[in-house]
């Protein structure tokens, strides 16, 4: 795998940071939402289907993107852009214009549905220009996310990550 290994490398010398200006959104402004998902830690697309579309009903929009290792096929019931690794050269660059339009996008919140991103999810949150990049927490994560959530259960399940985020958002209170 050595484009993820060139990948790790870009995101260690890169340290996490971003360019873009860190805003919280209270849950009532919020009008569009990044999600991103690991196909090889899906085991219940119905799960995922349940927790976007309850998005979508609400009013939000969402884009969804997949990183997909195999290359093989996530069947989910919304639209969703799916990538692999020819997605992306050799020096670590995104070739793949789809991966460059939601790194541009203003999303309210980036939620990474991901237990373990890999480092080709997480060159995307850090490149992301998201308002608040929420996901579960883990020691590697901690300067990745804004918004985090922390769990002890050893079963814990992707879609899991966004219910709790949509969760802690509600409570989100701000001076805007």
């Amino acid at each position: 795998m050595p484009k993820q290994t060139i990948l790790k490398l870009r995101n260690y010398f890169k340290g996490y940071q971003s360019s873009t200006k860190r805003k919280t959104t209270t849950y009532q402004k919020v009008a569009k939402i990044g999600i991103l998902i690991q196909a090889k830690e899906i085991k219940n697309s119905s799960a995922i289907n349940t927790f976007v579309n309850g998005l979508k009903s609400e009013g939000i929009s969402i884009t969804a993107l997949c990183f997909n290792e195999k290359g093989s096929n996530l069947y989910v019931d919304f639209n969703m852009e799916q990538i692999s690794l020819k997605d992306i050269s050799y020096t670590g660059k995104f070739i793949n214009p789809v991966i460059k339009d939601f790194i541009e996008q203003s999303f309210d919140y980036l939620i990474c549905l991901c237990l373990s991103p890999s480092p080709v999810l997480v060159s995307i949150i850090v490149a992301s220009k998201a308002k608040c990049k929420a996901g579960l927490q883990t020691p590697s994560n901690e300067s990745l996310f804004d918004l985090m959530v922390h769990t002890t259960k050893e079963d814990f399940k992707p879609e899991e990550i966004g219910e709790q985020i949509i969760a802690l958002a509600k409570k989100i209170r701000t001076n805007d």
